[in-house]
């Protein structure tokens, strides 16, 4: 059977969920063992529980890209509807290890893809921290104003690069790594953007600091500065704003759709300095091995307790094993080679069937 390249370009095309064979029994109810079994829960996409994880973050983010002004080629909200909607299951030619591929809008606001990154991004921070000699968390905060968010940030930005800038900074810090986010404040309810900095470098008073920040900000001085104790937890702390600075679901459709508008084309995170190299975002394909697709994932799923192929593969998918050889369900529909898969969104993988 020739082999067939599949495209992760976004759009319906790649939902392979309509691009399958005829079963060799379209019939899945006559299998052997099938009329002994219990009557099995209604089938679930992988879009669907990945929905689910993040409900009522999904909805508001659909709400406010309805909402937003939308300058995008292909339509933000568009994206996002298609996201996940065709998955099936691969296999490393190399190593044999399996994992589920599937379409993905990548826009910042979406959930599930901002949980797919945050992975990476924190696996990238602790290694980072791990080559620190002496790691701290310093946090930058600017004086709360009625003034629009899109301008604060403005601020925020060029007086964080004119910190960076002083001499005594450049000289007791080597770099690290920085992230945004915001808030809005609960006694004034005005937006309090900040900066969280990861970063290697000699002691800083507090004191001190604070008074750098004071003129780099033009007035503002609230500042906080502590070494880092667990690197773990400090690279998860950090690293969900590398993803998103906000949970939109958090705020009211007005709050978030400025908040979308001022982020819209800013970074939200980067590096400096020791900070280079930190990978912030998912590498764009593997450096290892091919991945070959070996079934569908609604076919796998659907026939993982009749077909001794599809229980293979869900075993080895859920217990992180290798793939014995030649196995797939090219018996029941096409499989072929993945072009340029993106790194596997292991936090969607093992937790399925709990």
């Amino acid at each position: 059977m020739p082999k067939q390249t599949l495209s992760l370009v976004h759009s319906l095309v790649t939902s392979v969920e309509n691009n399958l064979l005829p079963p060799i029994n379209p019939d899945f109810s006559c299998l052997p063992g099938k009329s002994n079994s219990p009557a099995k829960p209604a089938f679930r996409s992988y879009r669907e529980i990945s929905i689910e994880r993040h409900k009522a973050e999904y909805q508001q983010v659909a709400y406010v890209y309805e909402l937003a002004p939308d300058t995008t080629k292909h339509g933000r909200l568009a994206l996002l509807n298609d996201c996940r909607q065709g998955a099936y299951f691969a296999v490393n030619s190399e190593n044999r290890s399996v994992r589920i591929i599937s379409n993905h809008c990548s826009l910042r606001w979406c959930p599930m893809c901002s949980a797919s990154k945050g992975f990476f991004v924190t696996k990238s921070v602790t290694e980072l921290l791990h080559r620190m000699k002496h790691p701290k968390l310093i946090t930058l905060t600017l004086k709360h104003t009625s003034s629009p968010l899109a301008k604060q940030i403005e601020h925020l930005y060029s007086s964080f690069k004119r910190l960076r800038k002083m001499k005594p900074i450049k000289q007791k810090i080597a770099g690290g790594v920085w992230f945004f986010q915001v808030k809005r404040t609960k006694s004034t309810d005005e937006w309090h953007p900040h900066l969280h900095l990861l970063v290697d470098g000699e002691y800083i008073a507090q004191r001190y600091l604070s008074e750098l920040w004071r003129k780099a900000s033009y007035g503002s001085f609230v500042v906080d500065i502590r070494p880092v104790k667990d690197k773990a937890k400090t690279a998860e702390y950090v690293a969900r704003y590398a993803v998103k600075p906000a949970m939109l679901s958090n705020y009211s459709l007005e709050h978030g759709v400025e908040i979308v508008k001022a982020l819209h084309g800013r970074r939200i995170c980067g590096t400096w300095g020791i900070g280079r190299g930190c990978c912030l975002s998912i590498p764009k394909a593997e450096t290892e091995g091919s991945w070959y697709r070996v079934g569908n994932y609604r076919t796998v799923i659907e026939l993982q307790n009749e077909d001794e192929y599809a229980r293979l593969i869900i075993s080895a998918w859920k217990n992180n094993e290798q793939l014995p050889p030649k196995v797939d369900m090219s018996h029941v529909e096409n499989c072929g080679s993945v072009a340029n898969p993106h790194a596997p969104p292991a936090v969607y993988q093992h937790t399925f069937f709990d």
